[in-house]
Order: structure tokens, then sequence, then C-alpha cells
């Protein structure tokens, strides 16, 4: 162009034309987001294992039944505070420098009438749970939305431009300095439940700080009518499936602290964060560097068939086996990361980690059918997953409490079931193909699972302490699992 106006550039087109330029392939890009991905939460998962171990040894069930209680206000009101930014700003194929100003504005809103909302309404909220004693906590921890509405865009556009090393430097240090070293050193000065809310408070402010260094965004904003409605528009989509996810995952929350002493809600909640630890990290690592992808890829629906079940065999393997394998080592688990106060949480972490086996085989289609735009099924899925989880939980009530833990076990099932056939349809595959994917999955992580067992019940004969029982467990898990997936990690030595 000569004399005439450039034309606009997005902000991450700086990071797509140095792609460009070196001939750089996705899957060359995708394999490097894996390996920063896993690094990061690697370490992110081994720090919390340890912050997991002194906490539990200095904080009391009931304070985390209080904590499970805030954890569940703030996740409800962090879905209005973003409105799906997050997935809009990744999602979407490109992006004008206007569009992000509008993002910002619209998270800082957002995030500004969250906190608002938590502050007038705690009063309410407590009388919901029929405790008063969150309703100062509430207030408290409602000051994180306004850092995330600051850090959302610089976070969102870290994942777009998949710099994934950056973003795990953010995270590490918001967890860190906050979750870890605030939450410990406040625990032992006796402050009880508010050493986990200031923690993770100084977390996500550390956190958002880092990412927005990182990201260098211009930090302008927009308030043109027409970019902030488009996005609310597009992001009130992804907010409305995310919203139906919550509350189909903290309705046992609620219904526990309702029916149940407190101190059992605070035994469910970390037996919870030991079932959801492992299987998280993993679907974190994974996804943030698959989701761009799948975008990527959502006009090309044999190419995206090909890479997600590639991609599927060994990342769902590694997701289904983990939460499989710990069952037959929960007892293990627990008392050597929590002690034996908290014996209490055995049987519950393995209904737990059973509904999470089920549901690490739905994750994937979840996840590729949110990177495409499928919202309307997505939202048939949680809908229905929505029902059946209300309807066991509203029949156990009145029947059998003590097996209110088993729900999501029910409900996992019922979603993976369902989430087969819609993004078969969008692929132009037959479901039957995905099936027979799924259940080749779940075989080789019932191979895991029976080495662990068989680990397990070895070498509990030796009366071995529960370190080295742990690591017997580990290592034959690892084992089999390297086995099984021999073919696809001698796939990963060779040059892309």
């Amino acid at each position: 162009m000569t004399g005439g106006i450039a034309p606009k550039v997005a902000p991450d087109s700086r990071a797509a034309a140095t792609a460009a330029g070196t001939g750089a392939p996705l899957r060359a890009k995708m394999a490097a987001g894996f390996k920063w991905s896993f690094v990061g939460t690697f370490v992110q998962g081994v720090l919390q294992i340890g912050v997991t171990m002194t906490m539990a040894r200095l904080l009391a069930p009931a304070d985390y039944g209080l904590y499970a209680m805030v954890e569940v206000v703030l996740r409800w009101a962090g879905l209005f505070g973003q409105t799906g930014l997050v997935t809009v700003l990744v999602q979407r194929p490109a992006l004008e420098e206007t569009e992000l100003k509008a993002a910002r504005t619209l998270a800082l809103g957002l995030a500004v009438g969250s906190a608002l909302v938590i502050v007038s309404a705690a009063p309410l909220i407590a009388a919901g749970f029929d405790n008063q004693a969150i309703i100062p906590l509430l207030r408290v921890a409602s000051l994180s939305f306004l850092f995330n509405g600051l850090g959302l865009t610089s976070l969102a556009m870290l994942r777009r431009r998949m710099q994934f090393g950056r973003l795990s430097v953010a995270e590490l240090g918001g967890y860190i300095l906050g979750n870890a070293l605030t939450a410990i050193t406040l625990a032992r000065q006796g402050y009880g439940v508010w050493s986990v809310v200031i923690g993770s408070l100084v977390g996500q402010v550390v956190q958002n700080l880092v990412a927005i260094a990182q990201a260098r965004l211009d930090f302008g904003m927009s308030f043109q009518r027409r970019d902030v409605m488009a996005l609310a528009r597009q992001g009130a989509h992804v907010s409305v499936n995310s919203c139906l996810d919550v509350l189909s995952n903290t309705m046992d929350t609620f219904v526990i602290a309702r029916v149940m002493p407190q101190a059992v809600l605070g035994i469910f909640n970390r037996a919870t964060m030991l079932a959801t630890l492992p299987t998280n990290f993993i679907w974190t690592a994974v996804s943030r560097v698959t989701f761009p992808g799948y975008a990527r890829l959502q006009h090309e629906p044999q190419t995206l068939a090909t890479f997600f079940h590639r991609t599927q065999r060994w990342s769902g393997t590694l997701s289904v086996a983990v939460p499989l394998s710990m069952i037959p080592a929960a007892d293990v688990i627990v008392r050597f990361l929590l002690g034996e106060a908290w014996i209490g949480a055995i049987p519950i972490l393995r209904l737990l980690l059973l509904a999470f086996a089920c549901e690490s085989l739905a994750f994937p289609y979840h996840s590729a059918l949110d990177a495409i735009g499928a919202y309307s099924a997505r939202t048939r899925i949680r809908l229905t997953v929505l029902v059946v989880r209300a309807s066991c939980l509203a029949l156990l009530v009145s029947t059998h409490k003590e097996w209110i833990f088993a729900t999501g076990s029910v409900a996992a099932l019922a979603t993976w079931l369902i989430s087969v056939a819609p993004f078969a349809g969008k692929i132009g595959e037959p479901a039957s193909r995905c099936f027979k994917h799924d259940l080749a999955i779940l075989g080789r992580a019932l191979l895991c699972a029976g080495a662990v067992a068989a680990a397990r019940f070895g070498l509990g004969a030796l009366v071995l302490p529960n370190y080295l029982l742990l690591a017997g467990c580990v290592l034959a898990g690892a084992a089999m699992l390297a086995l099984v997936l021999r073919r696809e990690i001698a796939s990963l030595r060779r040059p892309t």
C-alpha cells in the first residue's frame, strides 16, 4: 500500500508474523507449548502438594469448611466478573486493538460490579449457608476481582500467543508468594481460615501483575458501545455454559453445607482438592495448548479430527489413568498428605476419583466444542448433566444422605456418554469411532490402576511407612503408564 492509511494490526500480530516468517508449523508451536505447560503445572503441582501437607496440619477441618463456602461464592461471582472474556479472546480468529481495549473496559466494569455485589450481599449469602462467619471473609476475598479484571486481557493474550513459558512464570509467582508463603506464614501465626483467604488474594494480585508485565500490552481502554456489546454478547454464551458447569459442580457443596456438620464439609473440600489436584493440572496443561490449536482448525474438520484423536490418545490416557490409579492408594495418600486427623476423607476421595476418571473421558470433547464455538451443543450437555446431578442429590438427601458423595460419579458418567455424539457430528465422524478410541484409553488406564493396586497391597504386607508405600505405588503406576504410552513417548522424541 502506498499513500494510504496503514491497516489496524491485531495485538497478537507480532507473534503471528514471527511464526509465519520462520515457517514454524502449528505442530511445532504446540509441542513447545506442551513442554512449557507441563513443566509449569508439574512444578506448581509439587508445590501444592507441599502446601497441602503443611496447611492440613495447621488448620482444622472446620476451617476448610468455612473456606469451601467462600470458594463457592467466589466461583459464581467470577463467572459474572469475566463473562467468558478469556475464552472469547483466545477463540476469536482475528482480534483488533480496539476490541482488546473494549475487553479490558468490560472486564474492569464487571469486576467492580461483582466485588460490590459480594460486599453488599454478604449477609444474605451467609443466611443461605446458615453461617454468619463467612461475611467478613467474603468481603475481603472480593478484592481479588479488581486485580483479576486488570490482568484478564494480559493472561488471555499470553494464552492466545501460546507464550506458555511467560504464563507459567505468572502462575508460579502468584502461587509461591501467595498460596504458599503468605498462607503458611499466617497459618503458623494462628490466623486459621483467614490465612487461606489472604494467601489466595495475594496470589491473585501477584499473578495478574506479573502477567501484565509479561504481556506488554497498551493499557488503554475503549468505551465504544459496538465493540463492548459485541464482546459481551459472545462472552454471555460462554458464561451461560460456565454457569451451568459451576451450578452442577457446586451443588454438592451447598447441600452438604446445609445437611451435614461444618467439619464434614471441610473433609469433603480437602478430598475434592486431592482428587482435582493431579487431574486439573493435567487438564490445564493440555487444554491451554490444545484450545488455541482447536480454534485455529475450527474450519478444517478433517484436520481437526486427526489432531484431536492424536492428542487425545496420550493426554486422555494420562488424565484417566491418574485418578483411577489413585483409588487403590487413597488411604495412603490421605494419611501421608493430610494426616491421621483426615482419615474420614478416604471413602469420599475414592468416589470423587471415580468421578474425575469418567469426567476425564468427556473433557477433551468439551474443550474442542468450546474452541470451535459450539455453544448450543455445550449448553444441552450441561443442562442434561445438571438435571442428572440434581435428581441424584434430591433422591439421596431424602433417603441415604451418606451416599451424597457418589452423586459426582453418576453425573460424570452421564457427561461422558452424552458428550461424544455432538463433537462427532461436528467433525463428520460416527460416534462409535470416538467411543472406540475412549474404550482403548480406558483399557490402558485400567492397566495402570491394576499396577498401582498390586503395588499397594503387595507392599502393604511389609508394613512400610506411608511415604515408602506411596513411592512404590507411584513408581508402579508410572512404569505401566510409560509402557502403555511407549509409542507416543517415542514419537515425542523424534524431531518435528
